[in-house]
């Protein structure tokens, strides 16, 4: 990792450094700031979207999401670990699931090799 390294003026700049996981102050700050502001996040390398239990899932009408996630634990599909959180400045769903294994015989997956 590059030190630390000061300014044309004499002052260190903390952030010309690369962020590092295992380096707690290279983010610590950043993410006090985010956290201050009201922004739920994990730390580095502690999210659940890291363990690959988390996921993300958006789209036009997160009220749907929401309705399928819950209808996919009804059947036994899924086992979540909290119930899903509607994150509205995101646009998305977060959800947590027990188990990384999903049945995703039921989609279609289109690729393209360009």
């Amino acid at each position: 990792m590059p030190p630390e390294s000061s300014t044309h003026d004499g002052r260190l700049n903390k952030f010309e450094r690369s962020p590092n996981v295992e380096d707690e102050r290279s983010w610590s700050e950043a993410l006090a700031h985010v956290r201050k502001n009201g922004i739920v996040i994990a730390a580095p390398g502690r999210s659940a979207h890291q363990r690959g239990t988390a996921y993300d899932l958006s789209g036009p009408d997160l009220s749907a999401i929401v309705k399928g996630v819950l209808k996919a634990e009804a059947a036994g599909s899924i086992k979540l670990i909290r119930p899903p959180l509607v994150e509205r400045g995101n646009n998305c769903v977060h959800v947590e699931i027990e188990s990384p294994v999903i049945d995703d015989s039921d989609f279609e997956f289109e690729f393209s090799l360009k």
